[in-house]
């Protein structure tokens, strides 16, 4: 896997534009600590950008020929980048190690991912998961929904408890408009959101199937009978019987409409 892009400079204390906390401030700690310029336990480091962490860039950039701020921009790191460990224990391949990596990751998605995308991430993340769980999964249409997020599996549910979990583990608000009181059915999630044209279809939307013609409590006539998750490309994650959830097309059968939801 390529190491993750520089997600901001952080700026020392008592410059103006001094960093607010940030988990690449725990991985830029560990990196110099890696280097041999931070003192101390890596479990003592936290995601301040403070003093201690500017003082050991600030040497760090001094023995290396870089210009002395004590603020980590882009040649401070990709010299830390290329910077054997003290111990070696990385085999020479620099200082950031994977949790400094991950933390990376993580700062990045935070500084530059708007939340509605990462939410859309997290919840298609969280429906193709299922999806390879499908065996261990079984159709019932009890209450109430008991939530979980991925790598947990909860069983049995139906199309709405699909599809509500699904925002649950994006964490995103309840589409049901419940507060995740463990209630919610298709009738529910149908009466909320924005219908929104096929094309205009984007992850984590709602598609709804089928039409009522018969009355009976919960599917008022002309209401649907199945709601999928949207997962991009063409398809839909569908947990529609005790063949589990499964990918595929969202045009598979009749669709009565397509739904939008807070994901904020």
């Amino acid at each position: 896997m390529a190491p993750p892009p520089l997600p901001r400079v952080i700026f020392r204390p008592g410059d103006p534009r001094h960093s607010p906390p940030g988990p690449d401030c725990e991985a830029h700690k560990r990196a110099v600590w890696r280097a041999g310029y931070l003192d101390g336990p890596a479990s003592d480091f936290d995601d301040q950008a403070n003093v201690r962490l500017a003082e050991a860039v600030e040497k760090f950039q001094r023995d290396h020929g870089l210009f002395h701020t004590g603020n980590l921009g882009g040649p401070t790191y990709l010299k830390l980048r290329a910077t054997p460990p003290k111990d070696d224990s990385a085999g020479g391949k620099g200082c950031y190690d994977a949790l400094a990596d991950k933390m990376l990751r993580d700062a990045w998605e935070i500084f530059h991912v708007p939340p509605e995308e990462k939410a859309r991430r997290l919840g298609v993340e969280a429906a193709v998961y299922w999806i390879t769980q499908k065996d261990r999964i079984s159709y019932a249409q009890d209450r109430p929904m008991r939530l979980v997020k991925p790598p947990k599996i909860v069983t049995p549910i139906d199309c709405s408890w699909f599809s509500t979990m699904v925002y649950f583990a994006a964490g995103a608000p309840d589409p049901n408009g419940r507060g995740y009181d463990g209630q919610g059915y298709t009738g529910t999630l149908v009466g909320r959101g924005t219908q929104v044209s096929l094309a205009e279809a984007r992850p984590l939307d709602l598609f709804f199937y089928g039409f009522t013609t018969s009355s009976k409590p919960g599917f008022p006539y002309g209401s649907p009978t199945h709601v999928a998750v949207y997962i991009g490309g063409g398809y839909v994650a569908s947990m529609g019987s005790s063949a589990g959830p499964v990918k595929i097309n969202a045009s598979y059968r009749r669709i009565h409409s397509v739904r939008r939801y807070a994901l904020v």
